[in-house]
């Protein structure tokens, strides 16, 4: 997900949820990892749950992407 802030956001999520971010830099493009829950060799130890990331907003990236139901591909 996008972020205006990285030390806000990190903050956030981490008083909010208790999730351990991992600020990295520049040179990954200031990418910061987040990690919302344990995992062992074979990824999540909870069903369902995911780890995931943050990265700098970008001038017209959207805040978010809405799909509708026309754009949906059906298999």
């Amino acid at each position: 997900m996008p972020f205006d802030d990285r030390d806000r956001m990190t903050k956030f999520y981490e008083l909010a949820f208790g999730w351990r971010t991992q600020k990295l830099g520049e040179d990954i493009g200031s990418y910061v990892l987040a990690t919302t829950t344990e995992t062992d060799d074979h990824g999540p130890r909870s069903p369902g749950a995911i780890n995931g990331g943050f990265f700098p907003k970008k001038p017209g990236c959207p805040d978010q992407i809405r799909l509708s139901s026309r754009n949906r591909s059906r298999k």
